[in-house]
């Protein structure tokens, strides 16, 4: 798990891209040249993520040029089906894919959106008690539905609330109207009660054990194809925002507006819903489809929840991102070091990131110059699944929506920038089996003359049996000084009792005097001395970062 190294690439705009790339018209998944795939190799990267690759709603489609945007594609989180997308070449250019890939080295990640689905997936007529639906207009004095019917299937029509259709306001439910009894319904839209409901979307009902086999059917059969699965907004199924969002605790506001009329007792919501959803599915995938990576976008302070109680092997850590950005280098140091005080483990399983789909890119958020170096330096080191994002390596400053046929501006790859890749970052990815593990794993806490930490400064070191690293990043735009000589306090486990190591006993170096030399030529090279008898001092330029992964005797 800890040595997946895995790149997101917007299908529709990458394959956009390449044709422009290469002056010919690369439309489905089969054209691909093998030339990318092991260029994507070459540049450390062993997981490719080809983000809006299964088949999308037609109606989020209709709704888009409804809108007004003709160019626009159906949204990549409306799925209609875990077929891939007729227009990428089906499953035929899929399977193609994977195998080309496999020989690449390149294993492939898939999305899934367990929350919703589109606006008219095939349960919208083969199962509609699945989703979550009132039988009256919540709002008669409020809500009409007088629009355009967005569904092409014979036995439903679907319309949205008018407001919402001409964008003056945005309702939680559309309206679905069975053609052959006649009966309507208003079903909710998608939600994750942070913005505006997903318009495109139709939300299930997690309270129904039917909607949750039949969710968990899906998750398995594309884990068993599958090597890496994503599960999008999972946080929105675990049994409290479930409960948040739809059916609230008596005697509390509804979160969701109108489902204040739909409040259940605990006792009465936990006989609905008597376990996590995601304990119920992570014990179906373990015995079904083992071998599969389960990566959750998980927000909402949830990420331990996923890993260390729900079983997932990795959870998104937005805080990686965040705080590197603001450089708020103590949090982030705490961040780490509550880790290790509490379970060292957990380190290995968070999906650490600079930017993702739903983010402004990376080249906006931090440059393409020192800062994101010596960002993605610690993306490359640190313990967890590095997780990189469309137009990372290349510089691209466009975030891309998830509607996009393609990019909004015409912007070149950055050829610098890809060359000091290949140069710092790309060596690193390739060595994750030093970086990866959490059993050797220490954090640094470098002190001042005055003997103050000095947060702006993050050191750690690692080791795979006698294949060591040292690593130091100086996340601010300060030169500092300072000694390290002790890791910070650690438990190990399954004791629980802390402990503290020099740098050489970290590193594991038998007695003597060892040289440490630095990944590049110009870095300057450090003595330690086993056992350790005095500190190392080091000085960093601003944003410098220096990585040590050679040590002989001297």
């Amino acid at each position: 798990m800890g040595r997946l190294v895995l790149v997101a690439k917007h299908l529709d705009v990458w394959l956009y891209q390449l044709s422009q790339r290469y002056g010919r018209r690369i439309a489905t998944l089969d054209q691909i040249p093998d030339e990318i795939l092991e260029e994507l190799n070459a540049q450390g990267f062993n997981g490719l993520w080809p983000v809006g690759l299964w088949r999308r709603s037609p109606a989020s489609r209709a709704i888009k040029h409804q809108f007004g945007n003709l160019h626009a594609e159906a949204s990549a989180y409306a799925v209609y089906s875990y077929e891939a997308g007729e227009r990428f070449g089906g499953e035929v250019a899929l399977d193609d894919l994977q195998r080309r890939a496999a020989k690449a080295g390149l294993r492939l990640g898939v999305d899934m959106v367990p929350n919703h689905t589109g606006l008219d997936a095939p349960w919208m007529a083969e199962h509609p008690q699945r989703y979550l639906s009132v039988p009256d207009n919540p709002l008669p004095n409020n809500y009409a539905f007088s629009g355009p019917n967005l569904s092409a299937d014979p036995r439903f029509e679907l319309r949205l609330e008018d407001h919402y259709a001409d964008q003056s306001d945005a309702a939680v439910v559309f309206q679905r109207r069975d053609t052959r009894s006649g009966r309507t319904d208003y079903v909710y839209h998608g939600n994750d009660g942070v913005g505006v409901p997903w318009n495109d979307t139709a939300q299930l009902d997690f309270l129904n054990p039917d909607t949750r086999r039949a969710v968990i059917d899906q998750i398995v059969a594309v884990a068993r194809r599958f090597p890496i699965v994503r599960f999008d907004a999972a946080m929105t199924l675990v049994r409290r925002h479930v409960q948040r969002l739809w059916y609230p605790k008596r005697g509390q506001q509804g979160f969701i507006y109108t489902r204040q009329d739909y409040r259940l007792s605990n006792k009465e919501f936990e006989r609905r819903l008597p376990r996590e959803f995601w304990a119920e599915a992570v014990e179906r995938l373990r015995a079904e489809a083992p071998d599969s990576l389960l990566l959750a976008e998980a927000f909402w302070l949830l990420e331990g929840v996923f890993v260390h109680q729900l079983g997932l092997h990795s959870a998104y850590n937005s805080g990686f991102m965040h705080n590197l950005r603001e450089e708020d280098n103590q949090a982030f140091r705490q961040s780490i070091q509550d880790a290790l005080l509490f379970d060292p483990r957990l380190l290995a399983h968070y999906g650490n990131f600079l930017s993702s789909p739903d983010e402004p890119s990376t080249a906006e958020q931090f440059g393409r110059s020192d800062k994101y170096f010596a960002a993605a330096t610690l993306l490359a080191t640190l313990p967890g699944t590095p997780l990189f994002d469309h137009g990372q390596v290349e510089g691209y400053e466009e975030t891309y929506a998830m509607d996009l046929l393609e990019p909004y501006w015409r912007e070149q790859a950055d050829p610098q920038l890809i060359a000091r890749h290949q140069a710092q970052i790309a060596p690193l990815l390739k060595q994750r089996a030093r970086f990866a593990g959490t059993e050797h794993f220490r954090l640094y806490d470098v002190r001042s003359p005055r003997d103050k930490v000095l947060e702006d400064l993050i050191a750690f070191s690692n080791r795979d049996g006698d294949q060591r690293a040292l690593v130091l990043v100086n996340n601010s735009a300060e030169e500092l000084s300072g000694r390290l000589l002790e890791s910070a306090p650690f438990v190990r486990v399954p004791t629980g009792k802390q402990y503290r190591e020099t740098l050489a006993e970290s590193l594991g170096l038998p007695p003597g005097r060892w040289l440490a030399r630095g990944q590049q030529p110009d870095t300057p090279g450090l003595v330690i001395q086993s056992p350790a008898d005095e500190p190392i001092s080091v000085t960093l330029a601003p944003y410098e970062a220096r990585i040590y992964l050679d040590f002989e005797t001297t």
